[in-house]
């Protein structure tokens, strides 16, 4: 796997890791929710603290997905970005985290030279200036 696609999967795994820790994670807001007949019932229902909290899951489904998907993806037409949609929607379907009948989609955008946008398209044009791109991910309910 190039360095690039590393590059890209280790950004994921950091975002979700952050999630996770802000959230899930021992000093997360679930762990320290302060309503004291709540707090103990909720924090180990949800796993709080733990690496089976539902972040965690999902972190590591993802991360793991992505790498072996990047790594084997042979299709040419299709950008990193592409492939990470594609590949991110298969595992947050599998874990019932994304919306039914939904997809991850990416956007490509475009800035004029003053970083104006100019243009945001679903589809990547080598002949623009793309700077910046964005994954939508339209997360259903926990399961």
């Amino acid at each position: 796997m190039s360095k690039t696609y590393s590059s890209i999967i280790d950004a994921v795994d950091g975002l979700f890791s952050q999630l996770e820790k802000y959230s899930f994670g021992s000093e997360g807001v679930v762990a320290k929710f302060s309503v004291p007949v709540i707090k103990e019932s909720l924090a180990k229902g949800l796993n709080a603290g733990m690496s089976s909290n539902p972040i965690a899951k999902t972190r590591n489904a993802v991360v793991g997905a992505m790498r072996a998907a990047i790594s084997s993806y042979e299709k040419k037409e299709s950008t990193v970005a592409d492939i990470i949609a594609i590949e991110l929607g298969k595992v947050l379907s599998g874990v019932n985290v994304l919306a039914e009948g939904k997809r991850v989609s990416v956007t490509y955008y475009e800035v004029d030279e003053c970083g104006s946008l100019v243009n945001a398209t679903e589809e990547y044009d080598e002949d623009k200036n793309v700077t910046s791109l964005m994954w939508t991910i339209p997360l259903g309910t926990l399961s």
